[in-house]
């Protein structure tokens, strides 16, 4: 069975992107979310998928980029070795690239706990079977 709350957050986070012209710049890429510990706003990140047929590919890979000096942030690694422990497991069907539905990796992150507690973080990851509820911009929170 699918799980429509997940294509729908997925399908909302993309059709902001398709939107650019009418949303402020500074704005695009930012959501609301709700969940039962508070509020969370911050910006969604793509995560580049990495290959990861095997461990020795995945290796292999990160051993180019270094030598040719370019970055890989810690979620491509994460979900290429995602995609190689869930590969031979038939308990979850997950393709290395789709993270997105199953986690959302945010950057520049404001958390309101319920308790009006206040957290600033550089990067989070939000399970998406977290979410009740979400504005498709980046909420005011006072």
């Amino acid at each position: 069975m699918h799980d429509i709350k997940k294509h729908l957050i997925r399908s909302l986070l993309i059709s902001q992107s398709m939107m650019a012209e009418e949303i402020p710049e500074k704005e695009i890429g930012y959501f609301t979310y709700f969940t039962n510990f508070g509020v969370i706003v911050g910006k969604k990140v793509d995560v580049e998928s990495l290959p990861s047929e095997s461990s020795e590919m995945l290796y292999s890979e990160l051993k180019q980029r270094k030598e040719r000096k370019e970055t890989v942030s810690l979620y491509q690694i994460a979900d290429a070795n995602l995609g190689i422990m869930l590969r031979n497991t038939e308990e979850i069907a997950y393709s290395p690239g789709n993270m997105d539905t199953k986690a959302i990796i945010l950057e520049d992150v404001t958390i309101k706990s319920i308790d009006n507690e206040v957290y600033k973080v550089t990067t989070f990851v939000l399970f998406t079977d977290q979410v009740i509820g979400l504005v498709p911009w980046k909420l005011n929170q006072n």
